[in-house]
């Protein structure tokens, strides 16, 4: 469905990533961790068309969309959440979730309403708050809120930008919880880019672990968490004698 083939990205003068090849299948949630600095949000901004590379190529349902504008590239499905929600503050619910549907809303109103009742049910708390203006919601609220915007837009791939930042563990938990039954309500398949890796790893199918620009690990979650660096680096778990030693 959506696919980074030795994607190389320069932020100004600084490379970023160093030849970062990955792949999404269609339903598939996919996590992408690391540390602070790895060039995650980076990797989704490229992906997303906000980041033009400077090598390689992206593929999305088959065509070459490397350069395309983010804007074209929502039109198509490939709808990107960014880092701190981003609402609009100084106006409601309702119409931040309608924003995300700017591209195909005029055309089918009817539609639309669907959709937004829809995610309403996803999510009743912005049900109760759906005139209250964004800027007043909590931190789980916008959230749910900004993702809910994401799926107005009808996207096939949905890219999620660090979902559980700056959220009490509980409100990270309901809102993971949710996210199997988007993709399968919706149609979508996911990239989760997270720093909570044990949180991603919940929800995950297969993750990429992304250090310094480039992948250093990747398959699925189940074998990850047995990987004694992702096991060393990530989930704070203390290794067998054996696997410290194969880890050195």
């Amino acid at each position: 469905m959506l696919a980074a083939i030795d994607l190389r990205v320069y932020r100004g003068p600084a490379p970023v990533l160093h030849g970062v090849t990955l792949q999404v299948d269609e339903g598939e949630i996919v996590a992408v961790v690391g540390p602070n600095g790895a060039g995650k949000s980076t990797l989704l901004g490229a992906l997303a068309g906000c980041f033009p590379p400077a090598a390689g190529r992206v593929m999305f349902a088959g065509e070459d969309v490397t350069g395309t504008a983010p804007e074209t590239l929502v039109r198509r499905g490939l709808v990107l959440v960014p880092e701190r929600r981003q609402v609009f503050p100084g106006l409601t619910v309702r119409d931040n979730l309608l924003l995300g549907a700017y591209h195909w809303y005029r055309r089918n109103k009817g539609e639309a309403a669907a959709l937004l009742d829809a995610v309403l049910a996803d999510f009743p708390r912005l049900r109760e708050r759906i005139g209250q203006l964004a800027g007043s919601l909590s931190g789980g609220e916008q959230q749910m809120l900004a993702i809910g915007r994401g799926i107005m837009a009808r996207p096939r791939v949905l890219l999620l930008d660090e979902p559980s930042l700056g959220l009490a563990p509980k409100v990270v938990t309901d809102l993971f919880s949710r996210f199997r039954q988007l993709c399968t309500r919706y149609g979508t398949a996911m990239i989760l880019v997270e720093q909570n890796v044990r949180a991603a790893f919940r929800v995950a199918d297969r993750a990429y672990v992304l250090e310094r620009g480039r992948v250093v690990r990747e398959g699925p979650v189940e074998a990850l968490r047995e990987d004694p660096h992702v096991v060393g680096a990530y989930l704070g778990k203390r290794l067998p004698a054996a696997l410290r030693a194969d880890a050195r």
